[in-house]
């Protein structure tokens, strides 16, 4: 377990919770001292709550164990066509081979008895709550008719909206607590940041579609943004615009469930949000 507590704690008060102190350190600059922790197997999740209600200790954390990954061995690019688990519609997809092996996105769409997850053929709704989403990004469109011309209903995004205005020259404004998002044009991009058009790539970047690279779910998938963060003077994670966009996203949805044009169960959201410490 890993703990901070204010200056002055007096650590064999750990024992007496039944914890063993496996070492302290204190940073420059920061108040306070961290302790690692060992306690008793199986009892990681009453320590965690005694320490919690503990005079003096800041939080209490479990300590987060990383597991090592072995390297993805690299196939000749004529082995590989991405029905097949192939890259080569995917010019950039070279430089994601690792992780695109690590996430089995390569074999997502291969029947079981292929050795894929068997995805088939629904479309997925999902939706990123981020920085925003770079809609003129080539990996977002679909251009089904082939014509290099990215037009309506072309796109992977059902519809982004921001917690900030955008003034021409790119300076973002907050809408403030409790106003309604705004609609962000089709095919511009907001996302000052870049991390939002990040994620939404892993997810759901087209592939086998001669650009780019390749998500996650690279077909049958759509995405729908919310523009938390931004550089702006203030709102950038306030709570209005995180949960505020996920009343706007809820609200969608329960109308297009009423109207019958959604039927999936639950739309996976994904929040790059966090703290100061592991689990916040």
């Amino acid at each position: 377990v890993i703990v901070k507590a204010v200056p002055g704690f007096d650590a064999a008060r750990f024992a007496r919770l039944g914890a063993e102190v496996a070492s302290t350190v204190s940073f420059p600059g920061i108040e306070g001292e961290f302790h690692r922790l060992r306690v008793a197997e199986g009892s990681m999740v009453k320590a965690i709550n005694s320490l919690r209600r503990t005079r003096g200790v800041l939080w209490a954390e479990p300590e987060l164990v990383s597991k090592r990954v072995l390297p993805v061995e690299k196939v000749d690019a004529a082995e590989r066509l991405i029905i097949d688990g192939n890259l080569s519609g995917d010019p950039r997809g070279e430089y994601s081979l690792y992780s695109l092996g690590i996430t089995k996105a390569l074999d997502s769409y291969k029947a079981v008895a292929s050795g894929g997850n068997d995805y088939g053929t629904n479309n997925v709704l999902m939706a990123v709550i981020d920085t925003g989403i770079n809609w003129t990004h080539e990996d977002f469109w679909t251009n089904p008719d082939g014509d290099d011309i990215n037009e309506p209903g072309e796109s992977v995004i059902v519809y982004a909206k921001s917690a900030f205005n955008k003034a021409v020259d790119g300076t973002m404004t907050w809408i403030g607590d409790g106003n309604a998002f705004v609609q962000i044009p089709e095919g511009e991009n907001w996302d000052d940041e870049a991390h939002g058009s990040h994620v939404a790539g892993t997810m759901l970047a087209l592939g086998d579609n001669g650009v780019g690279v390749t998500g996650v779910a690279w077909k049958n998938a759509r995405v729908i943004s919310y523009k938390c963060f931004a550089n702006a003077e203030s709102g950038s994670g306030a709570d209005w615009s995180v949960y505020g966009a996920l009343g706007d996203l809820a609200a969608y949805v329960e109308a297009e469930r009423i109207a019958g044009r959604l039927t999936q169960a639950t739309i996976p959201v994904n929040m790059s949000l966090g703290g100061s410490y592991a689990g916040s």
